[in-house]
């Protein structure tokens, strides 16, 4: 049985199961660990000043088992709660901070201060493989201006998601803007990784859009050395070199993850940071996943 056809089937064994476990339980959700539920919506809390009044946002995700683009997976979530952890970290006060612009430029290692006087500039995040939209959510809400990519019929999903959370960026010729992406806000777009004729320009539609992304962020597209070269495909076409950090979550159960880590580090050999598991939020410790920052 190859690899996405045995996701789809442990999918649909999952969805059979009932029982709900204590809400103490395990965050992880893929090993038969933490909360065995029917799918329909997945929330996580966010620490992020673009909540308003709100001490806590919450994301609502909604959720099924039709495809592996259909659900949450756990390493958008560590990926996600690691980028909250180490943006209020990088705040200075870990007590009463939020995550803003400047702590995420911070946290992500991008150029913070573009001049004396000169605002804050808007991150720029490409997402590939964007799934249900968790990570793409979390980011318009710490402050990026977000463009989400995924196949077919999973960006209708992505797209609704995005508008229950309020963060969609609707193609609306109304909006009174220069550019494709803003502050807080997510654009969604059909990508296909292997049949792509897409440029940067074609992404960013707009005749006065700056097209370079700060960011590319993936999570646990790793399922097989073909998907893994994709992902890296996809960097290469999207990125500027010097310019552009790549956030990868991994899976390490995935086939295609020792492919994509060892191709990386030949690819970028000089940009390549693992980050230790002790820098991952306490109550998010994993030895099933890593994370990975790469500096073109």
């Amino acid at each position: 049985m190859n690899t996405s056809l045995a996701l789809e089937v442990a999918l649909i064994q999952r969805k059979r199961q009932t029982r709900i476990t204590s809400p103490t339980s395990s965050w992880e959700r893929e090993t038969g660990k933490g909360i065995h539920h029917l799918f329909g919506e997945y929330r996580l809390l966010l620490q992020t000043n673009k909540c308003l009044s709100e001490e806590m946002c919450e994301v609502v995700i909604e959720e099924d088992c039709s495809s592996i683009a259909a659900r949450v997976w756990d390493c958008a979530v560590l990926t996600a709660k690691w980028l909250e952890h180490r943006a209020i970290f990088f705040s200075g006060d870990v007590e009463r901070s939020f995550v803003s612009q400047i702590n995420l430029r911070e946290a992500l290692g991008l150029p913070s201060i573009l001049g004396e006087g000169t605002p804050q500039s808007v991150i720029q995040v490409l997402e590939l493989g964007s799934g249900t939209g968790l990570l793409s959510i979390c980011l318009a809400k710490m402050g990026a201006a977000v463009l989400s990519t995924e196949y077919g019929a999973a960006v209708v999903r992505l797209r609704r998601n995005c508008d229950r959370n309020r963060v969609l960026r609707r193609d609306d010729s109304s909006v009174d803007s220069a550019t494709t992406l803003s502050a807080g806000k997510v654009v969604c777009r059909d990508l296909d990784w292997y049949e792509t004729t897409e440029t940067l320009q074609s992404l960013f539609p707009l005749e006065n859009d700056r097209a370079v992304f700060d960011l590319i962020a993936v999570t646990d597209c790793s399922l097989s050395p073909k998907e893994s070269m994709g992902v890296l495909d996809m960097i290469a076409r999207y990125g500027t070199l010097g310019h552009t950090r790549v956030l990868v979550g991994l899976c390490r159960e995935r086939e295609g993850t020792a492919f994509f880590v060892e191709t990386a580090k030949m690819l970028y050999p000089q940009g390549v940071t693992t980050i230790p598991t002790s820098e991952y939020p306490t109550n998010y410790r994993t030895t099933r996943h890593t994370i990975l920052l790469i500096q073109l």
